[in-house]
């Protein structure tokens, strides 16, 4: 079971962090960012907490969130976004790998200039076919100016 919580989280972390599309622009600074991930059946797991110091063109919600297109596309991953809105980012992730499965994600966040929240729910089907579902939350906030 602990192996598998290992993968599920790489693979929650992997599907928030999926999506490169359009910049939604957050205001320059120190962000506190935490993912708190859980698996149905395998409970929480421990909350991560970083932080990023944004600034100029990288201070968007995508740099706090997703992986490059680069290493989406290593990772064999493809990801599509969801329709616009305004303060609400949506996005759909889907990787196969002959080492973890297949992965779909789903994320949503809602976002100002200086903090966003919202979930990421995933499903994945191992390479023996057991069938893990997990959700993670995502919050973050501006925390000041760049030390």
């Amino acid at each position: 079971m602990k192996t598998l919580a290992k993968v599920s989280t790489f693979l929650v972390v992997a599907a928030v962090a999926g999506t490169a599309h359009a910049q939604t622009a957050l205001q320059p600074g120190q962000w506190e960012t935490t993912d708190k991930g859980e698996i149905e059946g395998g409970g929480s797991m421990p909350a991560a907490t970083k932080t990023v110091c944004l600034k100029g063109a990288d201070a968007t919600l995508e740099r706090l969130l997703f992986l490059s297109p680069d290493k989406l596309k290593e990772a064999g991953c493809s990801a599509e976004p969801g329709p616009k809105k305004t303060g609400v980012l949506t996005s759909t992730l889907s990787c196969k790998s002959e080492e973890r499965g297949e992965l779909t994600a789903k994320v949503e966040v809602n976002y100002t200039a200086t903090s966003y929240e919202g979930v990421g729910r995933m499903e994945v089907k191992t390479k023996a076919g057991k069938l893990v579902k997990g959700s993670s939350i995502l919050t973050g906030k501006r925390l000041g100016d760049c030390s």
